[in-house]
């Protein structure tokens, strides 16, 4: 499997310390990439920037 192939790094929100605190998670996140692979009850992606989602929930190819 190459790099490009292999399973995201699922990373953890809603913990006891983002929740007291959660802008070091979010400018982390912002630094580390546009689109994020996150535990919340299961895997999902997350992405932070408003620019980025509105595009996303634009696209005609998210209609279910």
């Amino acid at each position: 499997m190459s790099e490009a192939q292999a399973a995201p790094a699922t990373k953890t929100l809603f913990t006891a310390e983002f929740l007291q605190d959660p802008y070091p998670a979010y400018r982390r996140f912002l630094e580390e990439g546009r689109v994020h692979y996150v535990d919340y009850g299961g895997g999902m992606w997350a992405v932070f920037k408003h620019a980025e989602c509105s595009a996303i929930m634009r696209d005609p190819r998210q209609a279910g």
